[in-house]
C-alpha cells in the first residue's frame, strides 16, 4: 500500500468515525463517507453537504493539505425562488443556494495529513471548526432566517444564489417586512447583489412576485 494510499484511507476512516457522531442543526437523516463528506437533510427540507477536498500540490509523497468547504441546497429559499421564476443563475448550478469554504471564513482552516500525523486529532479539529463555523451559518440558513439576512447585509453577498432575491425571500421567512428599505440600500451599494438592477426595476421583478406569493402561501 503506497503512502498516499495509507494516509488516505486512515484519514478516511478517522472523519467518519468522528463525523457520525456529529449532529448537523436541523438534520433529520446523514450519510458519512470515508471520501471525506458528510451529506444531511434539514427539517426544513434543505440539503447540506459538508466535504473535505484535498491540495497535493508541493507536498512530499503521501501529505496532502485539507480544507472543508460546505453547502446548502434546496429547501424554502430554493422553492420561493422557483415558484415565482427567480431560480435561474449564471453563477450557480443544480439546486444549491449558499456555499462557502473555510479559507472564506476567520478560522481559515487547513490542516496537513502526512503518514504518522494523528488522523483522530485532525479529523476533531476539523469538526471544532465546521461546528463553530459552519454550524451558525446551517441553523440560520435553515431555520433562524432573520439572522441569515443579517449576515449577507453585514457579511456581503459572496457564495449567495441570487443575492437579492435571497435577501428578500429571508425577510418574507423571517416575517420582518419592515427589513426591506435595508435590503435596498444594501443591494445599492455593496458589490455582489449581481440581481439586482435598481429599485424599481427590483420591485416589478422580484419584490412584487414574492410578495404576492408569500401573501397566498401564508
Amino acid at each position: 500500500m503506497s503512502d498516499m494510499t495509507d494516509t488516505k484511507k486512515r484519514m478516511g476512516n478517522a472523519f467518519k468515525a468522528h463525523f457520525c457522531k456529529m449532529v448537523v442543526p436541523g438534520e433529520v437523516s446523514k450519510k458519512v463517507s470515508t471520501k471525506m463528506q458528510l451529506d444531511a437533510r434539514l427539517d426544513s427540507g434543505a440539503d447540506v453537504v459538508l466535504a473535505c477536498p484535498e491540495v497535493r500540490a508541493g507536498r512530499p509523497p503521501g501529505a496532502y493539505g485539507l480544507y472543508w468547504q460546505f453547502s446548502i441546497s434546496g429547501g424554502p429559499i430554493l422553492a420561493a425562488m422557483e415558484a415565482t421564476g427567480l431560480a435561474a443563475s449564471a453563477s450557480f448550478h443544480g439546486p444549491v443556494v449558499f456555499a462557502l469554504t473555510s479559507h472564506n471564513l476567520p478560522c481559515g482552516s487547513h490542516h496537513e495529513v502526512f503518514p504518522g500525523v494523528d488522523f483522530d486529532a485532525v479529523a476533531a479539529a476539523i469538526g471544532r471548526d465546521m461546528r463553530e463555523y459552519a454550524f451558525p451559518l446551517i441553523e440560520a440558513f435553515n431555520s433562524g432566517f432573520d439572522q441569515a439576512l443579517d449576515y449577507i447585509l453585514k457579511r456581503g453577498p459572496g457564495g449567495i444564489r441570487n443575492p437579492f432575491t435571497t435577501c428578500v425571500i429571508l425577510m418574507h421567512l423571517a416575517r420582518r417586512p419592515d427589513r426591506l428599505e435595508e435590503i435596498v440600500h444594501a443591494a445599492s451599494t455593496k458589490q455582489g447583489f449581481y440581481d439586482f438592477r435598481g429599485p424599481a426595476e427590483a420591485d416589478v421583478r422580484i419584490v412584487q412576485p414574492l410578495a404576492r406569493w408569500f401573501e397566498s402561501h401564508t
